[in-house]
């Protein structure tokens, strides 16, 4: 998409590792993290192909991030924060954060009534790993936590798709009902997602509340009767679309497809979601229930630029970008909703002279929803140094620790495709150097122990592909000894050895580019 906000100034792009990141809060949060909780079930069944479905965005979008506070009566807040104010005199890259973020629902709109269809697969694939039993489970718990005048129905689909629950208004009795019907859900039969939709939009237009309409899609698997095509299933979630009208998906299981339910969501303007059991599922119907129902602001589009004599490496995040002749890159976030965010990393390469001021500029260009288009600018106007050994108190640790949570990301993407080809030295190598990261912060970022562990196992994986392959003896694929894990120091000046000693094998990605800014942890 070449197009560029209306009135858009033309920046030149500046080099810093540009890293736009929304934050998150505390609670549900209406951004969906499937990509993280999907790869975690990926691992567990020894698949490591995260290259087909793993989206940087929300694998970030899984992690808390609590310190954008929206302006009191602003719908929306953007802040560009480096990752630190002092460049490394080793290193000509940096790192910068931006982050996006809606407001919180207000009284008014927790309190409005919705109206929600719930469209659950009741096939015989679903008898399996409890996921019948964990989805009526879910489904009891949704039912209860509405309140009395929002507005129901449910509909089941195998073969066929029937109304289990017709629409009406939540009362005592109506409750009781559903209640009982939900926990009596047996599997059995095929998979018809088709069917299932267009029950699904036939009972949500039945619906006679003025509150917010959702339709949630919730399957296992893949659509074997009917249309299966994914680009015709997402085309009725398309045409059926309404304002206040919304549909979201949620998969079930490691066999679910992820690029249908993305595109059905997508053009139902939703959210797709991965369940990985019961609870999850109970969390992702609650947050359908309280805040994406809720839309705030549209057309956003942010444009990121930095001072001329910067080449900008990469922008990642955003689905639909564009970079511009003048080297200004635009990302498309589409809708956002209340306590809503988006993630991206942009890097850079350049370096600063002393006590320069390098500002990164960003423009934020939305309509609110009910009023006119809009616009927020921000920068990264800050005095930089260069210095051998910058302070650790030079870094802010929250854009660290998300520079390192993106490298994971990108790292799961780059093996699954070097495995792919059996690069496994390659593979490795971008394994130890991400897990080397990881350790510099964990101190600083304690989340980061489960991504190490993860990492870890994941090397456990390569190398018993690597010693399976028939391709290369099992010693010497690639550079890296893969008969045993990785030994890493455990002294941050030996880890930091280690780490540049990698990174000079001329990896490519921002693994490295961390590498040489956590050289500052290694005091």
């Amino acid at each position: 998409m070449n197009s560029k906000p209306r009135n858009a100034r033309h920046w030149p792009l500046c080099l810093l590792p540009l890293f736009v990141a929304v934050v998150f809060s505390s609670g549900c949060a209406s951004t969906s993290s499937a990509s993280y909780h999907y790869s975690q079930k990926q691992l567990e069944h020894g698949a490591i192909d995260f290259h087909r479905t793993l989206r940087v965005d929300e694998y970030l979008n899984a992690f808390p991030q609590d310190d954008v506070v929206v302006p009191e009566a602003a719908s929306i807040a953007l802040r560009v924060t480096p990752f630190t104010r002092v460049q490394p005199m080793a290193s000509d890259r940096s790192l910068i954060q931006i982050a996006v973020k809606t407001r919180k629902p207000t009284a008014q709109e927790q309190r409005q009534s919705i109206s929600l269809c719930l469209v659950v697969d009741i096939s015989g694939s679903m008898q399996a790993d409890s996921k019948m039993k964990d989805t009526s489970a879910a489904l009891a718990n949704s039912i209860v936590e509405l309140r009395d005048g929002d507005e129901l129905a449910i509909v089941v689909f195998n073969n066929i798709a029937s109304v289990l629950f017709e629409p009406q208004p939540l009362n005592q009795n109506s409750r009781s009902r559903a209640l009982d019907l939900v926990r009596q859900l047996a599997a059995n039969g095929g998979t018809n997602i088709e069917d299932g939709l267009v029950v699904g939009y036939r009972e949500m237009s039945r619906f006679t509340g003025q509150g917010a309409r959702r339709l949630v899609l919730i399957t296992d698997g893949r659509s074997n009767v009917g249309v299966r095509a994914p680009a015709e299933l997402a085309k009725k979630a398309a045409v059926e679309y309404l304002e206040n009208q919304r549909i979201s998906t949620v998969g079930l299981g490691i066999d679910v497809d992820e690029v249908v339910l993305r595109d059905i969501a997508a053009e139902g303007r939703g959210h797709y979601y991965f369940a990985e059991n019961g609870k999850a599922l109970t969390t992702i119907l609650r947050d359908e229930l309280v805040s994406t129902v809720i839309p705030v602001v549209r057309d956003v589009r942010l444009m990121v630029a930095a001072t001329p004599g910067f080449k900008l490496i990469n922008v990642y995040g955003a689905s639909k970008n564009a970079r511009a002749s003048d080297g200004s890159v635009t990302l498309e976030f589409g809708e956002l909703n209340v306590d809503d965010w988006r993630i991206v990393l942009a890097e850079l390469e350049g370096h600063v002279a002393p006590g320069s001021v390098v500002p990164l500029q960003a423009e934020l260009r939305y309509t609110e929803i009910g009023a006119e288009p809009r616009a927020l600018a921000a920068n990264a106007a800050v005095e930089w140094h260069t210095a051998a050994k910058p302070s650790k108190a030079d870094v802010n640790v929250l854009v660290a620790r998300n520079s390192v949570l993106f490298g994971n990301a990108q790292a799961l993407v780059e093996l699954g495709e070097l495995a792919e080809r059996n690069e496994f030295g390659k593979a490795l190598e971008i394994v130890d150097l991400q897990i080397i990261n990881n350790r510099l912060l964990e101190a600083q970022a304690p989340v980061l122990s489960k991504e190490i562990e993860r990492l870890e196992n994941i090397r456990r994986i390569l190398v018993q592909r690597a010693e399976a392959s028939a391709e290369k003896p099992a010693a010497s694929i690639g550079s890296v000894p893969i008969t045993k894990p990785q030994q890493h120091a455990s002294t941050p000046q030996q880890l930091i050895a280690s780490a540049l000693k990698l990174a000079a094998t001329s990896l490519p990605g921002v693994w490295a580019t961390l590498a040489g800014l956590l050289v500052i942890f290694a005091e």
